[in-house]
């Protein structure tokens, strides 16, 4: 696996599932990771809910609860490190694609924000987007190729959800380093840059199963 040179060179993996909380500590050397620890608590140690359901983006449990489960987690495989990066399940993110007009790099953002409002179900204000370029337009060397249409993935994610996250984070004592989807976290686990076949994930999770396409490195379908 390979990760950002921004990484911190230790750092924790946190995933907040339906009816577990599992949780990687791992150290970096270059580009190369080596998995230190591993931790992991069940729902029903400590609650007679689950975490969160498949029908409600956001967590179930207040913050507290969630964080309590996390420390539990961390503490039963004694782990010290702080920093961490939290993922966020598929389906609590909204991915889709668009074209837009051949622009400038600066252009882009402005374009990508005023189109987003004709594909996300919620007002903009209540999401946060991410969004990055697919077909590499800055290697686009003739007229033609630069006159051509720029493919988008755009990907959004409620607010409400990121700030139950950062909230976690704060009373666990965490330094929330990044969110990421688990679509994109499986992607860099488990597909190689160099792959140009067409590739199928499956997560099979407690209470859903999600399946992504990846079509040469970037997300189709999910």
């Amino acid at each position: 696996m390979k990760f950002s040179k921004f990484l911190p060179k230790r750092f924790l993996g946190v995933d907040i599932g339906t009816a577990a909380i599992k949780i990687v500590e791992l150290s970096r050397w270059g580009e190369r990771i080596k998995l230190e620890n591993y931790g992991e608590i069940s729902a029903r140690v400590l609650y007679e809910k689950t975490f969160r359901t498949f029908e409600k983006s956001t967590l179930l449990l207040s913050s507290q609860n969630i964080a309590r489960a996390v420390l539990a987690a961390i503490a039963a495989a004694n782990i010290k490190t702080k920093e961490s990066i939290f993922s966020i399940p598929d389906f609590s993110t909204f991915f889709t694609n668009f074209e837009l007009p051949s622009m400038t790099k600066d252009e882009l953002p402005s374009a990508v924000r005023f189109e987003a409002r004709q594909h996300i179900p919620l007002p903009l204000g209540e999401v946060s987007l991410d969004w990055q370029v697919i077909d590499n337009f800055e290697k686009r060397t003739t007229t033609e190729e630069k006159n051509k249409k720029l493919k988008i993935l755009l990907v959004a994610v409620p607010n409400e959800v990121i700030g139950q996250y950062q909230e976690v984070a704060r009373i666990c004592g965490l330094n929330l380093v990044s969110l990421e989807a688990e679509v994109f976290g499986l992607q860099k686990s488990l597909i190689s840059k160099e792959e140009t076949r067409v590739v199928g994930l499956m997560d099979i999770g407690a209470q859903s199963t999600t399946y992504s396409i990846i079509d040469k490195g970037v997300l189709k379908i999910s």
